[in-house]
């Protein structure tokens, strides 16, 4: 039996997913067919566990290359990202 996550996002950190370099267009397209629901201040997904952990392999990965400036404190990139980390946890 397969889990799902439902997930939701501001419609900032939507735009940020569907521009943000790091993000393939396989993954922008699946993050899009998973929409079900839209309204003024959320975006509503619903993705299964295994695809939510994947979108969370690949946030981590781009926090480690982008998210800490020299000093080792979270850049407002980081901070997004370790957002999107959260919201895509079960």
């Amino acid at each position: 039996m397969t889990d799902f996550r439902n997930i939701c996002l501001s419609p900032s950190q939507f735009s940020y997913l569907m521009t943000a370099n790091f993000m393939s267009p396989k993954c922008t397209k699946h993050i899009q067919r998973n929409i079900v629901s839209i309204s003024d201040n959320k975006i509503k997904l619903v993705l299964t566990s295994h695809m939510a952990e994947k979108f969370r392999t690949i946030f981590t990965d781009q926090l480690a290359i982008e998210g800490f400036d020299e000093s080792y404190d979270l850049t407002e990139t980081g901070k997004i990202l370790e957002d999107l980390i959260d919201r895509f946890y079960g």
